[in-house]
């Protein structure tokens, strides 16, 4: 596919991700939105496979209609977020012209609906696709306990992983970017780079006040 554009400028982190997506591929859309990532990786997987995870109703239905619109028949979009542990939580609309914003509420909050939370461990369909090929995660700062709620298969399968990393929404989650590091490289992830410029990232990285991308590779 040709270079992505926004206001003028080439977004080269996402580029890269969908560099990352080939022929016959099975790929996992964490924080699906309204589907922009989830209809190019239906594209770009040809006969593989595209499973999306979108909790909010409002950004669920809105995808499931631009899917049909589309006419992608290798994607499944679920209507559950994903986490460490089962479980019925609230997501926060902070911006409500934006629900690209949405997260699991870190605190009590007036502006919420209650969203369903699995492991990605016992997702069925994750599991009945036989291997996963790329896990794109972009959920707010609730990356950490997705991760861990998808050990077994991070362990089973090594995934390439695409990662949204900003320590402070994590640190709102009660996590750091520092630990979200620590558990890749315990994992395996021995290639971590940064999604756009492409320098290495480990647990020593400074991440006060960062927000980018990262790419996890076990190699």
């Amino acid at each position: 596919m040709g270079h992505l554009l926004f206001f003028g400028f080439e977004d080269v982190a996402q580029n890269n991700l969908f560099n990352l997506c080939k022929p016959r591929y099975n790929v996992i859309d964490v924080g699906t939105n309204i589907g922009w990532t989830i209809l190019n990786f239906g594209r770009l997987v040809q006969t593989g496979s595209v499973i999306g995870f979108e909790p909010d109703p409002f950004n669920h239905q809105v995808c499931k209609k631009n899917i049909s619109l589309n006419t992608l028949t290798n994607i499944q979009l679920l209507p559950f977020g994903l986490g460490d542990r089962e479980s019925e939580m609230s997501m926060e609309v902070r911006t409500p012209g934006n629900r690209g914003g949405n997260r699991i509420a870190p605190a009590a909050s007036d502006n919420a609906v209650p969203v369903q939370i699995k492991r990605l461990d016992t997702v069925q369909e994750v599991k009945s696709l036989g291997t996963i090929h790329l896990i794109k995660l972009d959920v707010e700062g609730y990356e950490l306990h997705v991760l861990r709620g998808a050990n077994n298969l991070l362990t089973l399968y090594k995934p390439t992983l695409f990662i949204e990393v900003d320590d402070q929404n994590l640190k709102d989650q009660g996590h750091s970017a520092k630990e979200l590091l620590v558990f890749l490289e315990e994992l395996g992830y021995t290639s971590i780079l940064h999604a756009e410029t492409g320098q290495s990232v480990d647990r020593t990285f400074e991440f006060a006040n960062s927000h980018f991308d990262i790419i996890a590779q076990v190699q």
